[in-house]
């Protein structure tokens, strides 16, 4: 089990730094980890309801979700952004 919990951490952390590459920007990035950590409280709360037990299927599962949540977080931030930009370049500034 500390083995997969350290496994975890280090997915994690190559997340933290592919997105900092990405964004340049810390706040960003920890909105993006925020979503991550709501991602493992509501797995281990289903895992804890279902009964099931918390092995390496889970854990790739997780690590897959995990992977699932950074590319859609990258690609609504990249669109907010371009509607940001997008809508300053027209001159509506507020």
């Amino acid at each position: 089990m500390p083995d997969m919990i350290a496994a975890l951490l280090i997915a994690v952390a190559i997340i933290f730094v592919i997105l900092i590459f990405h964004f340049k920007n810390i706040r960003t990035v920890l909105l993006v980890l925020l979503s991550l950590a709501l991602c493992v409280f509501g797995t281990a709360v289903g895992v804890k309801i279902m009964g099931l037990p918390f092995g390496v299927t889970c854990m790739l599962g997780i690590v897959s979700l995990m992977g699932i949540l950074v590319r859609n977080g990258i690609i609504m931030i990249d669109y907010a952004e371009e509607l940001r930009r997008d809508d300053l370049c027209m001159g509506n500034k507020k």
